[in-house]
């Protein structure tokens, strides 16, 4: 889920109105730190994000630079899966938002989408909506109308529905949060990402050819971002083999897991958590196409990455455990 949400670290530092060398220094420590995590090297981000804490210790309680501090090391964390600690962190710092005076609702609500993503992902659905993510809402329709921050939220309260299984509510929801990311950014990682969740929410109500328009367009958005995001490609053509499989059979989807793969090994290299995963789910398609000594390699291959790699990841906007369902090839939806 974390994955669901964009990272507004720009619109974050740039709120802080830096006006010293120092704060300068600061600004630029935790956009290294915010890099570096965005290349994967989450211990490098900890790293500067401690020693950057260091240096502000002296600061007030109220003062923004902790509040920033507090939400990219929750930031981190969660990215390690270290739920305690991240929720920690993303508490301290929305405590620190309320409290700054001046602070505007962009802070707040990035670091309570944050929260509210961890708890999505960990299952705590009653959390959620403890937050109060609704009447933060209905604010910023007031206060920030048409604003980024706003299609955040309202995409965020749309996971929300969708894990709740309120398929109606969270489709209202992710409409409105992708009719304004069509118009505040049509070529972003938050567009694409939004039609992707729509997508899935299509593929759970068996809308499949519904689903398969919303991938299209996301795949679309995918080949067009600078730099290019092949990881969303590579899960997008996977999710798509995986549409294919329902509505007409094995050798569609097979094409497009075989996409998907060389995609993945060329870019992601061939031991990537997530080529793991799409082998697991394409031996299943193998299997189902009869071509068991085929399947057999895949199965073996992926479960030797997914062992190395110490972790299973959540790669698919569908399901994987929906491939080892019967499929429908004569669907039409």
């Amino acid at each position: 889920m974390k994955g669901c949400l964009a990272v507004l670290s720009c619109l974050i530092l740039s709120a802080l109105h830096p006006a010293t060398a120092r704060q300068e220094d600061f600004v630029e420590k935790v956009h290294a730190a915010w890099l570096s995590e965005q290349r994967g090297n989450l211990a490098e981000a900890e790293r500067i994000l401690l020693a950057v804490r260091k240096d502000v210790a002296d600061v007030g309680p109220d003062d923004s630079r902790k509040g920033l501090i507090l939400y990219r090391l929750g930031s981190v964390y969660h990215s390690e899966g270290r739920y305690l600690e991240a929720e920690m962190h993303y508490r301290n710092a929305i405590q620190v938002w309320k409290r700054v005076p001046g602070t505007d609702d962009v802070l707040l609500t990035q670091s309570m989408r944050s929260l509210a993503a961890l708890y999505l992902e960990t299952g705590q659905y009653t959390k959620v909506e403890r937050l109060g993510l609704d009447s933060l809402a209905r604010r910023l329709e007031t206060t920030m109308p048409g604003s980024a921050t706003l299609a955040g939220l309202t995409g965020t309260l749309g996971a929300l529905a969708f894990a709740q299984r309120k398929y109606d509510e969270a489709e209202t929801y992710y409409r409105q949060a992708l009719a304004l990311w069509e118009k505040l950014a049509p070529d972003s990682r938050e567009r694409l990402q939004i039609l992707t969740d729509l997508g899935t929410l299509h593929y759970q109500r068996a809308r499949y050819l519904e689903t398969l328009r919303c991938y299209e367009r996301a795949l679309t958005v995918a080949e067009a971002l600078v730099p290019r995001d092949s990881p969303d490609e590579v899960r997008l053509l996977a999710s798509m083999g995986a549409v294919l499989l329902k509505t007409q059979g094995t050798a569609e989807a097979i094409t497009f897991y075989k996409k998907a793969l060389a995609l993945g090994e060329s870019t992601l290299g061939p031991e990537h958590p997530i080529v793991g995963q799409i082998l697991l789910n394409y031996a299943g398609v193998l299997r189902l196409a009869k071509q068991k000594a085929e399947a057999k390699i895949c199965q073996r291959r992926a479960e030797a990455i997914l062992k190395a790699s110490n972790r299973q990841v959540a790669t698919y906007s569908i399901d994987a455990a929906d491939l080892r369902r019967n499929p429908n090839p004569g669907a039409r939806h």
